[in-house]
């Protein structure tokens, strides 16, 4: 066995090299917490954004549709009030 200065030495230069792989640890697991609440944040950044989106396109559906639906309301209108044009000109000529 190892005389005890030797050995309390060796236990202290453990210890300091323990401590010192600990803070680079809790520097490393820091740096990582960082990255994940950014990431983190990105993620919620996207998710509204596509929320966001979705919502757009939904009104613009809805747009279309009602634009749609106009657009056949007129061209009945307009193919009746044609009809009817040639119906009052035939009661004229006739």
């Amino acid at each position: 066995m190892g005389h005890p200065v030797h050995i309390v030495r060796d236990v202290v230069r453990q210890v300091r090299e323990l401590e010192s792989e600990l803070e680079s640890e809790q520097r490393r697991h820091g740096e990582v917490q960082k990255t994940v609440r950014r990431q983190e944040r990105r993620i919620q950044e996207l998710t509204q954004l596509s929320e966001d989106e979705e919502k757009a396109r939904d009104a613009e559906r809805d747009t279309i549709e009602k634009l749609q639906s106009k657009l056949k309301q007129y061209k009945r209108e307009l193919d009746d009030a044609v009809s009817n044009r040639y119906y009052c000109l035939d009661k004229i000529l006739a």
